[in-house]
């Protein structure tokens, strides 16, 4: 599912669940808790091709590149970092509701999560994040 009217009514439903809950905690409003879901999907997407080695950093730059696994005679070719920007947009968001971002980058889970400081009550994020972090997505 790529965009909110794509969803099923069970899906809205539970995202409406997921949003009330994050209202609830941070006070997060619904246009910035899609949009942070949206930049959830993107990252999730730019993930997966990162595993499946379709898109791969330069060592020396850090640029990266549109890689074809399956027809190694095509070369390598640039693609704007759309993770970068993503990351920055999903920071900025969260900044504005004193929260912190962590971004989970294992494309088998959730890849946006919001939480307060407090929340970790003196752990790390990467011990907690899946109990004490609110996880974003659609």
């Amino acid at each position: 599912m790529t965009t909110y009217s794509k969803l099923t009514v069970s899906e809205r439903e539970a995202l409406d669940r997921r949003h009330d809950s994050a209202k609830d905690r941070y006070g997060i409003t619904w246009t910035d808790y899609c949009a942070l879901a949206r930049e959830e999907h993107l990252l999730q997407r730019w993930a997966e091709e990162e595993c499946n080695g379709t898109i791969q950093r330069d060592e020396e730059t850090g640029k990266p590149f549109r890689h074809w696994p399956d027809w190694p005679s095509m070369s390598p070719v640039p693609t704007p970092d759309r993770e970068t920007g993503s990351l920055k947009r999903c920071e900025e968001i969260a900044a504005r509701y004193g929260l912190k971002f962590y971004h989970q980058s294992d494309p088998r889970g959730c890849q946006v999560h919001i939480y307060r400081e407090s929340d970790l009550q003196g752990s790390e994020i990467g011990q907690v994040y899946p109990t004490q972090a609110h996880a974003v997505f659609f």
